[in-house]
Protein backbone atom coordinates (compact mmCIF):
# COMPACT_ATOMS: atom_id res chain seq x y z
CA UNK A 1 0.00 0.00 0.00
CA UNK A 2 1.28 3.75 -0.76
CA UNK A 3 0.82 6.51 1.60
CA UNK A 4 -1.19 9.13 -0.19
CA UNK A 5 0.08 11.86 1.74
CA UNK A 6 3.69 11.31 1.19
CA UNK A 7 4.12 14.14 -1.45
CA UNK A 8 2.08 16.80 0.67
CA UNK A 9 3.75 19.42 2.22
CA UNK A 10 3.16 19.77 5.95
CA UNK A 11 3.82 23.58 6.82
CA UNK A 12 4.69 24.33 10.80
CA UNK A 13 3.15 27.09 11.94
CA UNK A 14 5.72 29.02 13.70
CA UNK A 15 4.43 30.99 16.91
CA UNK A 16 6.94 34.15 17.24
CA UNK A 17 6.25 34.30 21.22
CA UNK A 18 7.93 38.22 22.10
CA UNK A 19 10.60 38.37 24.52
CA UNK A 20 10.89 39.52 27.65
CA UNK A 21 12.73 43.20 27.52
CA UNK A 22 15.90 43.53 29.79
CA UNK A 23 14.00 45.19 32.84
CA UNK A 24 17.41 47.45 33.11
CA UNK A 25 17.03 49.10 29.45
CA UNK A 26 13.50 49.75 30.80
CA UNK A 27 14.61 51.14 34.15
CA UNK A 28 17.31 52.98 32.36
CA UNK A 29 14.46 55.28 30.32
CA UNK A 30 12.06 55.55 33.15
CA UNK A 31 14.75 57.25 35.20
CA UNK A 32 16.34 59.24 32.40
CA UNK A 33 17.43 62.73 33.09
CA UNK A 34 16.07 63.34 29.05
CA UNK A 35 12.29 64.07 30.17
CA UNK A 36 10.94 63.62 26.62
CA UNK A 37 12.85 59.82 27.25
CA UNK A 38 11.18 59.53 30.79
CA UNK A 39 7.36 60.49 29.37
CA UNK A 40 7.51 58.26 26.26
CA UNK A 41 9.27 55.10 28.08
CA UNK A 42 6.40 55.46 30.99
CA UNK A 43 3.83 56.15 28.99
CA UNK A 44 4.49 52.98 26.88
CA UNK A 45 5.76 50.76 29.80
CA UNK A 46 2.36 51.45 31.62
CA UNK A 47 -0.61 51.98 28.90
CA UNK A 48 0.73 51.02 25.32
CA UNK A 49 -0.28 52.89 22.91
CA UNK A 50 1.04 52.47 19.74
CA UNK A 51 4.18 55.23 18.28
CA UNK A 52 1.77 57.05 15.65
CA UNK A 53 -0.91 57.50 18.71
CA UNK A 54 1.92 58.96 21.00
CA UNK A 55 2.83 61.03 17.86
CA UNK A 56 -0.68 62.61 17.07
CA UNK A 57 -1.48 63.04 21.04
CA UNK A 58 -1.80 66.72 21.25
CA UNK A 59 -1.51 68.71 24.64
CA UNK A 60 -5.40 68.89 25.13
CA UNK A 61 -5.51 64.85 24.69
CA UNK A 62 -3.72 64.99 28.39
CA UNK A 63 -6.40 66.34 31.50
CA UNK A 64 -7.75 65.29 34.28
CA UNK A 65 -5.02 62.40 34.66
CA UNK A 66 -6.72 61.04 31.61
CA UNK A 67 -5.18 60.33 27.95
CA UNK A 68 -7.93 60.59 25.52
CA UNK A 69 -7.34 59.07 22.34
CA UNK A 70 -9.74 58.41 19.54
CA UNK A 71 -11.49 55.64 20.78
CA UNK A 72 -10.76 55.48 24.65
CA UNK A 73 -10.50 57.22 27.51
CA UNK A 74 -6.91 55.98 29.63
CA UNK A 75 -6.77 56.93 33.68
CA UNK A 76 -3.16 57.44 33.21
CA UNK A 77 -0.51 55.79 36.25
CA UNK A 78 0.98 58.00 38.93
CA UNK A 79 4.70 57.22 37.47
CA UNK A 80 3.42 58.29 33.84
CA UNK A 81 2.01 61.85 35.40
CA UNK A 82 5.20 62.76 36.90
CA UNK A 83 6.84 62.05 33.92
CA UNK A 84 4.89 64.23 31.91
CA UNK A 85 4.78 66.68 34.25
CA UNK A 86 8.31 66.70 33.88
CA UNK A 87 8.03 66.75 30.11
CA UNK A 88 5.71 69.60 29.75
CA UNK A 89 7.55 71.75 31.78
CA UNK A 90 10.96 70.91 29.95
CA UNK A 91 8.84 71.67 26.62
CA UNK A 92 7.49 74.86 28.06
CA UNK A 93 11.20 76.17 28.90
CA UNK A 94 12.96 75.10 25.68
CA UNK A 95 10.12 76.11 23.58
CA UNK A 96 8.24 78.50 24.99
CA UNK A 97 6.35 80.13 21.79
CA UNK A 98 5.97 77.29 19.58
CA UNK A 99 2.71 76.90 18.00
CA UNK A 100 3.08 73.11 17.37
CA UNK A 101 0.11 71.59 19.55
CA UNK A 102 1.45 67.80 20.08
CA UNK A 103 2.34 66.77 23.28
CA UNK A 104 5.89 65.03 21.88
CA UNK A 105 7.91 67.82 19.43
CA UNK A 106 11.55 67.92 18.94
CA UNK A 107 13.82 70.41 17.27
CA UNK A 108 12.13 69.95 14.14
CA UNK A 109 8.67 70.25 14.56
CA UNK A 110 8.95 72.99 17.27
CA UNK A 111 8.58 75.30 14.12
CA UNK A 112 6.27 73.54 12.22
CA UNK A 113 2.81 71.78 13.38
CA UNK A 114 3.78 68.33 12.59
CA UNK A 115 3.68 65.72 14.98
CA UNK A 116 7.64 64.06 15.69
CA UNK A 117 8.48 61.10 13.39
CA UNK A 118 7.83 57.59 14.13
CA UNK A 119 11.52 56.33 14.39
CA UNK A 120 11.89 59.68 16.48
CA UNK A 121 10.06 57.95 19.39
CA UNK A 122 12.83 54.88 18.91
CA UNK A 123 15.86 56.41 18.51
CA UNK A 124 14.31 58.56 21.78
CA UNK A 125 14.09 55.71 23.83
CA UNK A 126 17.10 54.11 22.57
CA UNK A 127 15.61 50.90 21.98
CA UNK A 128 12.25 50.10 20.36
CA UNK A 129 8.62 50.60 21.37
CA UNK A 130 7.53 47.83 20.31
CA UNK A 131 9.63 45.82 22.25
CA UNK A 132 8.38 47.34 25.25
CA UNK A 133 4.73 47.26 24.11
CA UNK A 134 4.79 43.39 23.15
CA UNK A 135 6.82 42.70 27.01
CA UNK A 136 3.97 44.44 28.43
CA UNK A 137 1.72 42.27 26.47
CA UNK A 138 2.95 39.04 27.26
CA UNK A 139 3.36 39.40 31.18
CA UNK A 140 -0.36 40.34 30.91
CA UNK A 141 -2.70 37.90 31.41
CA UNK A 142 -5.79 37.17 28.39
CA UNK A 143 -8.99 39.64 29.61
CA UNK A 144 -12.30 37.51 29.05
CA UNK A 145 -14.39 38.62 26.14
CA UNK A 146 -14.87 42.24 26.88
CA UNK A 147 -18.73 43.56 25.67
CA UNK A 148 -16.87 47.03 24.88
CA UNK A 149 -13.72 48.99 24.12
CA UNK A 150 -14.52 50.84 27.66
CA UNK A 151 -14.43 47.29 29.73
CA UNK A 152 -11.00 45.93 28.02
CA UNK A 153 -9.51 49.26 29.09
CA UNK A 154 -9.91 48.58 32.03
CA UNK A 155 -9.13 44.79 32.31
CA UNK A 156 -5.60 45.97 29.99
CA UNK A 157 -5.53 48.76 33.02
CA UNK A 158 -5.81 46.75 35.85
CA UNK A 159 -3.42 43.74 34.52
CA UNK A 160 0.07 42.62 36.05
CA UNK A 161 1.90 44.03 33.17
CA UNK A 162 2.40 47.36 34.76
CA UNK A 163 3.30 46.01 37.71
CA UNK A 164 6.49 45.15 36.66
CA UNK A 165 7.58 48.03 35.81
CA UNK A 166 6.22 49.57 38.53
CA UNK A 167 8.55 48.17 40.57
CA UNK A 168 10.95 49.94 38.62
CA UNK A 169 9.79 53.25 39.29
CA UNK A 170 9.93 53.13 42.93
CA UNK A 171 13.83 53.66 42.58
CA UNK A 172 14.62 57.24 43.55
CA UNK A 173 13.99 59.40 40.47
CA UNK A 174 16.66 61.76 39.28
CA UNK A 175 14.00 64.40 37.56
CA UNK A 176 11.84 64.75 40.58
CA UNK A 177 13.09 67.40 42.85
CA UNK A 178 13.66 65.72 46.62
CA UNK A 179 10.97 66.64 49.08
CA UNK A 180 12.48 68.73 52.29
CA UNK A 181 11.87 66.86 55.42
CA UNK A 182 11.64 68.90 58.38
CA UNK A 183 11.57 67.46 61.94
CA UNK A 184 7.75 68.07 62.70
CA UNK A 185 5.37 65.37 61.62
CA UNK A 186 2.50 65.84 59.06
CA UNK A 187 -0.20 66.90 60.25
Amino acid sequence: MVNPTVRMRADRLQLNHPLPTDLATVRDALTSGQPAKAALAAMIAFHAPRNAQLGNLRLVDIRDGRMHLADITVILAEPVRQRLAVWLQERGRRWPNTINPHLFINQYTALRTCPVSMPWVSATLGMSAQAIREDASSTKPSPPAATSAASATCSASASAAPMRYAHTTDQPDPLLRPVQVTGRPPV
